[in-house]
């Protein structure tokens, strides 16, 4: 399969479509999963691509994006935030945030990730100068999150630089309650 054929593959099969309106908020996840060669077992890997639309944030303020991974063991159930990593967001001039990591999520003799959660924390000062933070999250709970479909199971070959970043697939994903 050639790499144009292989890129249409991943549209279309590994599409996955969602934004979410959060209190008045945009936040868009997309990603690509793929396989870095066609090597015995090689390692498979999700490039994932977030945004923050917020109008009502002053200029200065700072949005991070906290994240793990979830995966289910066979000896110990259903864990959650696997490899725990916050990173900050970049911000354009219309006050989207916007940042972009990737994960190997199987790897050979390594755990298997099924799905991303994730929260964002929201920094800044208002105009009287007091500190403001508070975590995005889609619900109200105490320890809730944003948690993603699971990943796709079987991954098509293909070179991360060969594939169009800016119509990056979307990752469905909805708020998890956790009190």
């Amino acid at each position: 399969m050639t790499l144009k054929k292989t890129l249409i593959y991943v549209n279309v099969i590994f599409s996955l479509f969602c934004s979410a309106k959060s209190f008045g908020n945009t936040i868009h996840l997309g990603a690509y999963f793929y396989t870095n060669s066609c090597e015995y077992f090689s390692a498979q890997v999700g490039a994932f691509h977030v945004s923050y639309e917020n109008k009502t944030l002053p200029p200065d303020a700072r949005v991070f994006v906290r994240y793990g991974f979830g995966q289910t063991e066979r000896t110990r159930g259903h864990s959650v935030w696997n490899l725990e990593t916050e990173k900050e967001l970049i911000k354009s001039d219309d006050n989207t945030w916007a940042g972009d990591f990737s994960q190997a999520i199987v790897g050979r003799g390594g755990p298997q990730y099924e799905s991303l959660q994730f929260v964002l924390r929201i920094v800044g000062a208002r105009e009287d100068h007091s500190f403001f933070s508070f975590w995005e999250k889609g619900n109200e709970s105490t320890f809730g999150y944003f948690q993603s479909e699971e990943f796709p199971k079987s991954i098509p070959c293909a070179n991360f630089y060969d594939l169009p970043v800016r119509d990056m697939p979307i990752l469905k994903f909805e708020p998890v309650e956790k009190w």
